[in-house]
């Protein structure tokens, strides 16, 4: 079953950034972009249980910390790896406040031998001429 969870008002989470929220037995990561878009993921990579909210934040994508693996906030797909990551429902009320809805639903667990990333992000070598 589902339950909701109120965050607290919108100003406090910092536009394209995201942060760490206990929500009952789950860990959640919660981004705010730029354009106000609010979003909420698992807490850790499965790739190597990198801390999602300490991310970049581009558009709707997020870069994980650790190794660079790029995930759509809106639908959890790997933009370039393996493998996906849980996303809950996340919503600002009428008055301002985060809203996130957690589900019992199975997080993706790390997943070291996921593959490699189809993409160069962040290696620092230039690409083919």
């Amino acid at each position: 079953m589902a339950e909701r969870y109120s965050l607290g008002p919108l100003h406090l989470l910092p536009a394209g950034e995201g942060r760490n929220f206990k929500l009952g037995d789950r860990k959640v990561a919660v981004f705010r972009t730029r354009d106000g878009g609010v979003f909420a993921t698992q807490a850790s990579c499965p790739h190597r249980a990198g801390p999602l909210a300490d991310g970049l934040l581009g558009g709707h994508a997020l870069v994980c910390p650790l190794h660079d693996w790029l995930f759509d906030l809106k639908t959890g797909s790997s933009l370039n790896g393996n493998c996906n990551i849980k996303t809950y429902s996340a919503s600002v009320e009428p008055d301002g406040t985060v809203m996130v809805e957690v589900d019992d639903g199975e997080e993706v667990t790390a997943m070291p031998d996921a593959g490699t990333m189809v993409s160069d992000i962040g290696t620092g070598t230039s690409p083919p001429a």
